[in-house]
C-alpha cells in the first residue's frame, strides 16, 4: 500500500501539526502513527487525533526534514511542503444551507423556506422556555433572534 500524502498545517518552531486527510477516522492507522512515532528521538511530545486526521508532534529539532525522512523510512506517510487550505467549514455549513434553502422552496413552490422555518422553529422553542418560566435568558434570546431573521428577511427584500 502507498503511503498517504500529509501536510503541515501549522509550524512553529518545536511544534508541528500534521494532516493525513486521506486516513482521516482511521483509528488503526494513527495508533501505528503514534507508537512509529515515539521512537523518533527528536520527538518531545506527541498527539494523534484520528478524527481530525492529525498529528500533533513537539520536537527539539531545528528542521522537519530529519522528521520527514523518517515518516518515509518507516512508511507512515510522505510530508509534503504544501499550502494546504482546508475547506473552511463556513463556507461547507453555507453551501450546505443554501441547498436546504432552494430544496425546501422547490418543494413549497416558493411559500416555505429555511429562513421561514429557523423563525418557527425559535418561536416555537422560546414558547417552551417561556413556559418554563425561562423568560429573561432563554426566552429573550430566542424571541431576539427570530425577530432578527424577520428584520433581515425585509432588508432582503428590499
Amino acid at each position: 500500500m502507498m503511503n498517504p500524502v500529509a501536510h503541515v498545517a501549522h509550524h512553529i518552531h518545536g511544534r508541528v501539526r500534521i494532516r493525513v486527510p486521506s486516513r482521516r477516522g482511521d483509528t488503526a492507522y494513527f495508533a501505528n502513527v503514534y507508537e512509529s512515532l515515539t521512537a523518533f528521538p527528536a520527538i518531545e511530545e506527541l498527539r494523534v487525533n484520528p478524527v481530525a486526521g492529525s498529528v500533533i508532534i513537539n520536537h527539539s529539532d531545528s528542521s522537519l526534514d530529519p522528521l520527514k525522512q523518517y515518516a518515509q523510512e518507516k512508511q507512515l506517510f510522505i510530508l509534503e511542503e504544501t499550502d494546504y487550505q482546508p475547506e473552511v467549514l463556513l463556507q461547507r455549513a453555507s453551501s450546505g444551507l443554501a441547498s436546504i434553502d432552494s430544496g425546501m422552496k422547490k418543494i413549497t413552490a416558493g411559500d416555505f423556506d429555511l429562513r421561514s422555518a429557523l423563525f418557527i422553529l425559535l418561536i416555537a422553542v422560546a414558547i417552551r422556555q417561556l413556559l418554563r418560566g425561562h423568560v429573561v435568558g432563554p426566552a429573550s434570546t430566542l424571541l431576539w433572534q427570530a425577530l432578527g431573521l424577520v428584520l433581515a428577511t425585509k432588508v432582503d427584500r428590499k
